[in-house]
C-alpha cells in the first residue's frame, strides 16, 4: 500500500511535467483549493491530501485541453469527457497510467484508475448585475447536470 507522501511526490512530479509543457505554451496555472492551503499553511501539502487541484483561466483552459489530449508523459495521462473518457466530470483530471499505477503499487481511486490532478477552468463572472445573476444560474444549472450525471457511478473501495 502506498503513503500519502508517496502519492504526494507524484502528485509533485506530474505537476513538474505539465507546468514545463504548460509554460512552452504560454498557459498560466494557478493552485486552488486543497493545493493552496497545503502551499501556504504547510509550506507544501495538505498532510491527509492525496490529490491537487490546479485551476486556469478558460482561453488558457482551452489551450491545456488541447495540449493535453494527446500524449504528453510516460508516466501521466489527462482524462477529459471531451475526448470520450468516461470521466464523469466536467473538467479534466490527470491520472497515473495503469503501468506506473501498478508498478508503484498504487490503489484505484476511480473506475479509471488512478487520479491525482483535478484541472479547472477560472471563468470571469460578467461585470453588470443582471449578467451575474444569469451566470450564476447558467453555473447552477451546469453543476445539476453533472451531479446527476454521476449518480449511478458506482464507487470504488480499495
Amino acid at each position: 500500500m502506498s503513503s500519502i507522501s508517496q502519492i504526494q511526490q507524484i502528485e509533485l512530479s506530474a505537476l513538474k511535467q505539465i507546468l514545463k509543457i504548460a509554460d512552452k505554451n504560454g498557459i498560466r496555472i494557478f493552485l486552488r483549493g486543497g493545493s493552496v492551503m497545503g502551499a501556504v499553511k504547510y509550506g507544501g501539502f495538505v498532510p491527509w491530501d492525496d490529490d491537487m487541484d490546479i485551476a486556469m483561466y478558460r482561453e488558457d483552459y482551452e489551450k491545456f485541453i488541447k495540449i493535453f489530449s494527446k500524449e504528453w508523459s510516460e508516466d501521466f495521462w489527462m482524462a477529459s469527457y471531451r475526448n470520450g473518457d468516461a470521466i464523469h466530470a466536467y473538467f479534466p483530471r490527470i491520472l497515473v497510467k495503469e503501468s506506473f499505477r501498478r508498478e508503484m503499487k498504487l490503489p484505484q481511486n476511480n473506475h479509471l484508475g488512478f487520479s491525482i490532478i483535478d484541472v479547472l477552468p477560472i471563468d470571469r463572472a460578467p461585470s453588470s448585475r443582471i449578467g451575474r445573476w444569469f451566470y450564476k444560474v447558467h453555473i447552477g444549472i451546469l453543476r445539476a447536470l453533472g451531479a446527476v450525471w454521476t449518480l449511478d457511478i458506482p464507487r470504488l473501495h480499495n
